[in-house]
This record gives C-alpha cells, sequence and structure tokens, in this order.
C-alpha cells in the first residue's frame, strides 16, 4: 500500500523532481484523448547525465535510454526499454526490460531492485511512474497535433519521495545497489506511428 501511496502521489505536481526537464507544449485545436492512441507505436530517445554512488564513489555517467510503447485495445499498454551508460570506464548496456500494463493499474516490478509501476493519462499526457526501494522515475509522452499528424515529445525525470532523500535502487548492469545524486535530461526525441 505505501509504494501505490508514493506512486499516486508522484503523479501529481507536489513532489520535487531531479533535473526534470520541461516539456513545451503546443496548444491544439482539440484535446487528444487516450482512445485515439490505440493502435499507434511510440518511440523516443532520452539522454540524461547524472551522478551516481555505489560503493562509497562517486561516478558521472551518461545514461541512453530508448523507449519503445505499444497502445493496444481495452487499455493495454506494452513498453520496451534499452538503457546504454557512459562513463570514463567505458560502455555498458542494460538487458532489455519489457512489461505489459493496463491504464491506471498498478503492478510490481521486479528489475532494478522492484517496486510499482503504473501508466496514467490525463491532459495529452501518458505518464509512466516506477518506484524504486527509494524514489521513483517518471517519463512523460505529451501529444499533440501538428497539421492532421500526431507528434510526441518525450521526458523524464527521477523524483524523491515527499521530496527528500536518495534515490537508491539496483544497478541495470550488475544488479548491485546504486544511488542516483543528481541526474538532468540534457536530450530527446520522440515519434508516434501506426504500423502498416
Amino acid at each position: 500500500m505505501k509504494f501505490f501511496l508514493l506512486l499516486v502521489g508522484l503523479i501529481g505536481t507536489s513532489t520535487q523532481a531531479l533535473g526534470q526537464a520541461a516539456t513545451s507544449q503546443a496548444v491544439t485545436p482539440r484535446a487528444v484523448t487516450f482512445d485515439e492512441l490505440e493502435g499507434f507505436t511510440i518511440e523516443a530517445n532520452i539522454v540524461r547525465d547524472q551522478l551516481t554512488q555505489r560503493d562509497g564513489r562517486q561516478v558521472p555517467q551518461q545514461a541512453h535510454t530508448n523507449w519503445r510503447v505499444v497502445i493496444g485495445p481495452e487499455l493495454s499498454i506494452k513498453s520496451t526499454v534499452n538503457a546504454t551508460f557512459h562513463n570514463p570506464h567505458g560502455q555498458s548496456k542494460a538487458d532489455p526490460l519489457t512489461g505489459s500494463f493496463i491504464l491506471d493499474q498498478s503492478r510490481h516490478i521486479s528489475s532494478r531492485g522492484g517496486g510499482q509501476g503504473m501508466w496514467h493519462f490525463e491532459e495529452h499526457t501518458l505518464t509512466f511512474t516506477r518506484t524504486f526501494d527509494q524514489g521513483a522515475l517518471r517519463i512523460k509522452f505529451a501529444f499533440f497535433w501538428k497539421g492532421e499528424s500526431l507528434s510526441c515529445e518525450a521526458s523524464e525525470s527521477f523524483a524523491r519521495e515527499n521530496g527528500t532523500g536518495p534515490i537508491a535502487l539496483r544497478s541495470a548492469i550488475d544488479g548491485q545497489p546504486v544511488t542516483i545524486v543528481r541526474a538532468k535530461q540534457i536530450s530527446s526525441n520522440c515519434r508516434i506511428f501506426k504500423a502498416t
């Protein structure tokens, strides 16, 4: 229950994000609804600079994350995440993470040390929030019409529980405990399309 309450709280605006990037949302002639997204696939690439700490040592790194999200019938969402990390010691690629969800239904996630995850749609923005042992990660896909085409923008940020404390999780590479000291998104791109 604690994880679910944290998850719901993080979807709101009361939490403080670590390096949350602002998403510019274009004014649209009509709102994008979740029903309109059925059958579409979203692909996004996000790059962030972060400082991690493990075994008492701090290491700067750059995280490159690729998201692929498929919106299916009956509020179903299937996601695949690939992450590559670059630091002074070299490059490491994490195993892909896949998951199937139903909109607004929280479920357990076993990766990165466990937690709860949920997709939520509000004000033409699809948001995925997942908790860690401490803190959480949130990714947002904002949708808008560009002429007759549907476009998207992506952003992600970490959030501290109750605005304080570290982001504590397990490494995507070797499963060892790691703390995110700070993080800042530096770039992103997003596209949405219907498979033919």
